[in-house]
């Protein structure tokens, strides 16, 4: 999704260019190829600021997904349940051997 904000600015350079070349014109073409560069341009700045936004708040979900043992590590909520299941399954399969 990072590329699509990029699209953007390409539309604002293609904008300006059309813009300086309808400059002779006379026409108002000119000013709406300025006008859509400015939106376009806008636009960038308020998708990359969104984007931000909502990978801060899915870090921060993530980051209360967390254990914390210790100051240092930090381990996934998800793999330590994983883990603890393998263990007890090898435990009650060695239980059973015996």
């Amino acid at each position: 999704m990072k590329f699509f904000q990029y699209v953007y600015l390409v539309f604002v350079v293609l904008f300006i260019y059309d813009g300086i070349q309808h400059y002779n014109d006379g026409t108002n073409r000119m000013w709406v190829s300025f006008a859509l560069a400015g939106l376009a341009l806008f636009m960038f700045y308020f998708r990359r600021k969104y984007r931000k936004k909502f990978e801060q708040q899915n870090r921060k979900k993530f980051e209360n997904k967390t254990l914390k043992y210790s100051p240092h590590i930090n381990v996934n909520l998800e793999e330590h349940i994983l883990e603890q299941y393998i263990e007890d399954i090898i435990k009650m399969k060695s239980n059973s051997e015996l």
